[in-house]
C-alpha cells in the first residue's frame, strides 16, 4: 500500500515560511541539507527539513505548511537504544545487527525508528520506549517502472 509519495529538492522557496521559521524555534543553529515535500494518502502535503543540527547530528523537522509541528527526527547512534528497544528487535529479528536508529520526537510521543538487518532479511521497525512495536516492515529491493507516453 502506498501511504506517501515524497519529493526531494533544494528549493527553498517551495517551502512555506512557517516551516522555515519553526526550524529555526525547533532546531536553532541547524545548517539545512535538503528539502523535501511530503504527500500522505489523505491529501496532506507535509514538509521536512534534512539538517546538520548544531550539535552535528544528522536530524530532520517534519511540519504542515501553517507551521505546525509533527516531530523531529535524529540520528543516533546503536549505543543510545534503549534496552526495551534492542529486547523488541531482538525478540522479532533473529541475530539481529542494528545498522540505523533514528530517534523522533513529536509532541508527546517519543518514538524510536530501527533498521535491523537478520537471517530473516532487513527490517524497519518503529519502537516506543517501553518496547511496544507500533509498525515492522520488511524492507525489499525493488525496481520501479513508470510509463511516460510519448
Amino acid at each position: 500500500m502506498v501511504r506517501k509519495l515524497s519529493f526531494t529538492h533544494l528549493d527553498e522557496k517551495n517551502v512555506p515560511a512557517a516551516v522555515r521559521a519553526l526550524l529555526a524555534v525547533k532546531l536553532p543553529g541547524a545548517t539545512v541539507q535538503r528539502w523535501e515535500t511530503e504527500v500522505l494518502l489523505d491529501g496532506t502535503r507535509v514538509f521536512e527539513v534534512h539538517v546538520r543540527s548544531a550539535e552535528g547530528r544528522d536530524c530532520e523537522l517534519s511540519a504542515i505548511a501553517d507551521g505546525r509541528f509533527r516531530y523531529t527526527e535524529c540520528k543516533l547512534p546503536i549505543t543510545e537504544l534503549p534496552p526495551a528497544v534492542r529486547k523488541a528487535v531482538d525478540d522479532r529479528v533473529p541475530s539481529a545487527e542494528i545498522v540505523e536508529v533514528e530517534h523522533q520526537l513529536g509532541g508527546e510521543s517519543e518514538v524510536w525508528s530501527v533498521e535491523a538487518r537478520g537471517a530473516t532479511g532487513t527490517w524497519e521497525m518503529s519502537i516506543t520506549s517501553e518496547g511496544d512495536v507500533l509498525e515492522r516492515a520488511r524492507v525489499l529491493k525493488a525496481k520501479l517502472k513508470i510509463l511516460v507516453l510519448p
